[in-house]
């Protein structure tokens, strides 16, 4: 399924990303009403594991993906439009399981 070049509403890009093997899922929390994007999700001891977790937010009108996974003072990225912090999301979040499994074979 190719990108879309626009999606109407966080719900469209939840689906969109499901749709592409990620775990999305909507919260509304400190970054305000976000998507969350991760790798994949597991179980600790009856704790979900969300792994290779990245979010992507609305900041002063302009779309931003923050990468969990980067401990750096600039972890956020911004874009002009939805569709571009989506393709973003979802290609990190990929990039983050690729690196990580080489790290762990």
């Amino acid at each position: 399924m190719s990108l879309p070049t626009d999606f109407s509403s966080l719900d469209d890009a939840v689906s969109w990303l499901q749709s592409q093997g990620l775990h999305a899922f909507r919260r509304h929390w400190s970054l305000g009403d976000s998507v969350g994007v991760a790798a994949s999700v597991s179980d600790h001891e009856g704790v979900m594991v969300l792994n290779r977790l990245v979010f992507i937010y609305l900041d002063q009108n302009r779309w931003s993906v923050m990468d969990l996974d980067d401990h750096s003072a600039t972890r956020s990225t911004h874009f002009s439009s939805m569709a571009e912090a989506v393709r973003a999301a979802r290609d990190r979040t990929q990039e983050n399981a690729q690196t990580q499994t080489l790290k762990n074979p």
